[in-house]
Protein backbone atom coordinates (compact mmCIF):
# COMPACT_ATOMS: atom_id res chain seq x y z
CA UNK A 1 0.00 0.00 0.00
CA UNK A 2 2.78 2.46 0.93
CA UNK A 3 4.75 1.52 -2.20
CA UNK A 4 1.70 2.14 -4.40
CA UNK A 5 1.11 5.51 -2.73
CA UNK A 6 4.73 6.55 -3.28
CA UNK A 7 4.52 5.50 -6.94
CA UNK A 8 1.35 7.55 -7.44
CA UNK A 9 3.01 10.54 -5.78
CA UNK A 10 6.04 10.27 -8.04
CA UNK A 11 3.87 9.97 -11.14
CA UNK A 12 1.84 13.01 -10.06
CA UNK A 13 4.98 15.09 -9.47
CA UNK A 14 6.47 14.06 -12.83
CA UNK A 15 3.20 14.84 -14.61
CA UNK A 16 3.03 18.29 -12.99
CA UNK A 17 6.61 19.04 -13.95
CA UNK A 18 5.94 17.92 -17.50
CA UNK A 19 2.89 20.15 -17.79
CA UNK A 20 4.74 23.09 -16.27
CA UNK A 21 7.52 22.68 -18.82
CA UNK A 22 5.00 22.92 -21.66
CA UNK A 23 3.27 26.02 -20.34
CA UNK A 24 4.34 29.51 -21.25
CA UNK A 25 3.86 32.63 -19.26
CA UNK A 26 1.44 35.22 -20.49
CA UNK A 27 2.90 38.29 -22.14
CA UNK A 28 2.96 41.49 -20.12
CA UNK A 29 -0.25 43.48 -20.20
CA UNK A 30 -0.11 46.83 -21.93
CA UNK A 31 -0.54 49.99 -19.90
CA UNK A 32 -4.14 50.74 -18.95
CA UNK A 33 -5.34 53.72 -20.98
CA UNK A 34 -9.00 52.88 -21.48
CA UNK A 35 -10.57 52.01 -18.12
CA UNK A 36 -12.63 54.31 -15.92
CA UNK A 37 -9.54 55.12 -13.82
CA UNK A 38 -6.68 54.66 -16.30
CA UNK A 39 -3.08 54.30 -15.14
CA UNK A 40 -1.91 56.77 -17.76
CA UNK A 41 -3.15 59.03 -20.53
CA UNK A 42 -2.34 58.34 -24.15
CA UNK A 43 -0.12 60.86 -25.85
CA UNK A 44 1.80 61.10 -29.10
CA UNK A 45 5.00 60.43 -27.13
CA UNK A 46 3.83 56.80 -26.71
CA UNK A 47 4.17 56.12 -30.46
CA UNK A 48 6.78 56.15 -33.21
CA UNK A 49 6.57 58.90 -35.81
CA UNK A 50 5.78 56.31 -38.50
CA UNK A 51 2.82 55.07 -36.45
CA UNK A 52 1.56 58.62 -35.90
CA UNK A 53 1.55 59.24 -39.67
CA UNK A 54 -0.70 56.20 -40.28
CA UNK A 55 -4.32 56.85 -41.18
CA UNK A 56 -7.18 55.02 -39.50
CA UNK A 57 -7.58 52.91 -42.64
CA UNK A 58 -3.91 51.93 -42.57
CA UNK A 59 -4.17 51.05 -38.88
CA UNK A 60 -7.22 48.88 -39.56
CA UNK A 61 -5.48 47.17 -42.49
CA UNK A 62 -2.39 46.40 -40.40
CA UNK A 63 -4.56 45.02 -37.58
CA UNK A 64 -6.41 42.79 -40.06
CA UNK A 65 -3.13 41.50 -41.51
CA UNK A 66 -1.72 40.75 -38.07
CA UNK A 67 -4.93 38.98 -37.06
CA UNK A 68 -4.72 36.79 -40.18
CA UNK A 69 -1.06 35.88 -39.55
CA UNK A 70 -1.84 35.32 -35.86
CA UNK A 71 -4.55 32.82 -36.76
CA UNK A 72 -2.29 30.92 -39.16
CA UNK A 73 0.52 30.73 -36.61
CA UNK A 74 -1.83 29.68 -33.82
CA UNK A 75 -3.22 26.87 -35.99
CA UNK A 76 0.33 25.68 -36.71
CA UNK A 77 1.04 25.51 -32.98
CA UNK A 78 -2.19 23.74 -32.08
CA UNK A 79 -1.98 21.28 -34.99
CA UNK A 80 0.56 19.12 -33.15
CA UNK A 81 -0.54 19.87 -29.58
CA UNK A 82 -2.25 16.52 -28.96
CA UNK A 83 0.75 14.50 -30.15
CA UNK A 84 3.13 16.62 -28.09
CA UNK A 85 0.97 16.33 -24.97
CA UNK A 86 0.82 12.56 -25.38
CA UNK A 87 4.59 12.42 -25.81
CA UNK A 88 4.98 14.62 -22.73
CA UNK A 89 2.80 12.37 -20.59
CA UNK A 90 4.57 9.23 -21.78
CA UNK A 91 8.00 10.72 -21.26
CA UNK A 92 7.00 11.77 -17.77
CA UNK A 93 5.96 8.27 -16.86
CA UNK A 94 8.18 6.00 -18.94
CA UNK A 95 11.32 7.85 -19.94
CA UNK A 96 11.76 11.44 -18.66
CA UNK A 97 14.76 12.35 -20.90
CA UNK A 98 12.48 11.93 -23.93
CA UNK A 99 10.82 15.21 -22.90
CA UNK A 100 13.89 17.01 -24.23
CA UNK A 101 12.95 15.94 -27.76
CA UNK A 102 9.52 17.58 -27.68
CA UNK A 103 9.25 20.68 -29.86
CA UNK A 104 7.80 23.39 -27.63
CA UNK A 105 7.55 25.85 -30.55
CA UNK A 106 9.16 28.63 -28.51
CA UNK A 107 9.92 30.78 -31.57
CA UNK A 108 6.32 30.62 -32.77
CA UNK A 109 4.99 31.43 -29.31
CA UNK A 110 7.38 34.39 -29.02
CA UNK A 111 6.13 35.61 -32.42
CA UNK A 112 2.53 35.40 -31.15
CA UNK A 113 3.53 37.56 -28.17
CA UNK A 114 5.12 40.11 -30.54
CA UNK A 115 1.98 40.18 -32.68
CA UNK A 116 -0.22 40.68 -29.63
CA UNK A 117 1.97 43.54 -28.42
CA UNK A 118 1.68 45.19 -31.85
CA UNK A 119 -2.10 44.73 -31.84
CA UNK A 120 -2.24 46.37 -28.41
CA UNK A 121 -0.15 49.28 -29.71
CA UNK A 122 -2.38 49.67 -32.77
CA UNK A 123 -5.48 49.58 -30.57
CA UNK A 124 -4.06 52.37 -28.42
CA UNK A 125 -3.15 54.33 -31.56
CA UNK A 126 -6.74 53.91 -32.80
CA UNK A 127 -8.01 55.37 -29.52
CA UNK A 128 -5.57 58.28 -29.72
CA UNK A 129 -6.66 59.06 -33.27
CA UNK A 130 -10.32 58.38 -32.35
CA UNK A 131 -10.73 55.95 -35.24
CA UNK A 132 -14.24 54.59 -35.52
CA UNK A 133 -14.81 50.84 -35.32
CA UNK A 134 -17.82 50.97 -37.59
CA UNK A 135 -17.88 52.19 -41.19
CA UNK A 136 -21.32 53.75 -40.55
CA UNK A 137 -21.64 57.52 -40.74
CA UNK A 138 -21.49 59.33 -37.42
CA UNK A 139 -25.21 60.18 -37.54
CA UNK A 140 -26.12 56.49 -37.90
CA UNK A 141 -24.06 55.62 -34.83
CA UNK A 142 -25.93 58.06 -32.63
CA UNK A 143 -29.23 56.28 -33.12
CA UNK A 144 -32.52 57.75 -34.24
CA UNK A 145 -32.83 61.51 -34.16
CA UNK A 146 -35.10 62.95 -31.48
CA UNK A 147 -38.67 63.79 -32.43
CA UNK A 148 -39.03 67.49 -33.17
Amino acid sequence: MVVLLRLKSKVAVIACLGLAACARSAPELPADYASVNPQAELSEADFDQADLKATCGEIAAEKAGINNRYGVLERQITSTRKEEQTAGYLSGVLFPPAALAIDRKEEEKARLDEMQARLDKLGALSRLKTCLKSPLPVDAQLGPSPVQ
